[in-house]
């Protein structure tokens, strides 16, 4: 982060110390160097698994997923039950 302050310093990128000594802009400042890292290091699937990996959307859907495949099966077999003809109607029908 000294590395990154210096270079913010030497492309004369404004900020206060205040900003700079903020944990809420310390957390988004080390993400995104650590993001744009792997993005130069390893390429960009590398960076965007990096960012996912901290991404509270990300880790909620996947918190979720074993619901939603229970979910889809469920209504799976629904959509299929109701596509059988109920053979009780098809004789009342005659």
């Amino acid at each position: 982060m000294v590395r990154f302050k210096t270079f913010l310093v030497e492309q004369k990128i404004p900020f206060t110390e205040a900003e700079w000594v903020d944990p809420q802009n310390q957390m988004q400042m080390r993400r995104q160097v650590g993001y744009e890292l792997q993005n130069v290091t390893y390429g960009t699937e590398a960076g965007f698994r990096y960012l996912s990996r901290h991404d509270p959307q990300v880790n909620k859907a996947l918190e979720v997923m074993p619901e939603a495949d229970s979910l889809l099966k469920k209504k799976l077999l629904s959509l299929q039950t109701q596509d059988k003809p109920n053979k009780l109607a098809v004789k009342s029908k005659k």
